[in-house]
């Protein structure tokens, strides 16, 4: 499987449902895709960059407390 496969999926996903509203009370998944992660990841400390997870923990943190969210994923 190509490492694109899955975001290509994704995203034909994404596009099917595009623009339809939400019920109220129903849940919802929202994926939050980066652009060019690849370049903002060049000089990290592979395989962990332990800032780099803070910060995206962080993220994750103030999306669940903005968006009233019960679970986030990093």
């Amino acid at each position: 499987m190509k490492n694109d496969d899955f975001g290509n999926r994704m995203k034909s996903y994404e596009s099917e449902w595009c623009g339809d509203r939400i019920a109220q009370g129903e849940p919802v998944l929202i994926r939050l895709d980066g652009k060019a992660f690849h370049t903002l990841t060049r000089d990290l400390y592979k395989p962990f960059d332990y800032e780099f997870m803070r910060v995206m923990d962080k993220t994750a943190e103030d999306l669940v407390e903005f968006t009233n969210a019960r679970l986030s994923y990093v």
